[in-house]
């Protein structure tokens, strides 16, 4: 898949699962999550498998706490975090 940009807005039924299928999007570089009330901390280290990010973006989303922003430390190309 060579989708590289990606927004995600005021979706209440993306789980931690909805965040692991967008591994496979490996091309990804640009990653804007907003409203997703169901994710956790498990759907950051299911991001942190996306070395291609570069601008991330998580805002108004679940139950996230320090732990899941330590997973994305590990990413490589990130040049550009928010998270709110």
């Amino acid at each position: 898949p060579l989708l590289q940009s990606l927004a995600l807005g005021h979706c209440s039924h993306v789980t931690d699962l909805g965040i692991r299928q967008l591994t496979v999007l490996q091309n990804l570089r640009d990653l804007k999550l907003r409203g997703c009330n169901e994710i956790s901390d498990e759907s950051l280290y299911f991001l942190s498998f996306m070395s291609n990010l570069r601008d991330l973006t998580i805002t108004s989303c679940g139950y996230l706490t320090t732990t899941g922003q330590d997973y994305i430390n590990y990413l490589p190309q990130l040049e550009h975090l928010v998270i709110q």
